[in-house]
């Protein structure tokens, strides 16, 4: 089963997300934490520190486990997501995203999200 680590960064009040392509098969321009497919061999935490920084150049420290479910949505997976804090900079998103944002929890839960995130602010962090 392949397993994907997403992180969870606040600033403040507002966590960033990060939007897929609308070319996606799946969930195209829906909006998405940073985060990926863990590499053989690799911890959950290397991975998830790697992954944020490829994506947004910014370094990751991960605080808590928040997520741990076999997501169905499309084909069974894990879904891990770890609560951190990321170091001030300049946000360079990868190739692999359109736009980044930062949203309140109200205005992601009336945005098109992965439904792992739903799950997330079903209870308020």
């Amino acid at each position: 089963m392949k397993q994907y680590i997403y992180a969870l960064i606040k600033n403040g009040e507002k966590v960033l997300m990060l939007k897929r392509p609308k070319d996606k098969k799946v969930y195209p321009s829906y909006w998405n934490f940073p985060g990926g497919k863990i590499e053989e061999g690799e911890t959950e935490a290397n991975c998830v520190i790697r992954e944020v920084e490829e994506e947004t150049g910014l370094k990751f420290k991960p605080s808590a486990k928040i997520m741990d479910i076999i997501d169905e949505n499309d084909e069974p997976k894990r879904v891990t997501v770890f609560l951190g804090t990321a170091e001030a900079g300049i946000i360079k998103i990868s190739v692999e995203h359109e736009e980044y944002g930062w949203f309140t929890i109200n205005e992601i839960k009336n945005a098109p999200v992965m439904p792992y995130i739903q799950k997330i602010f079903e209870e308020e962090l």
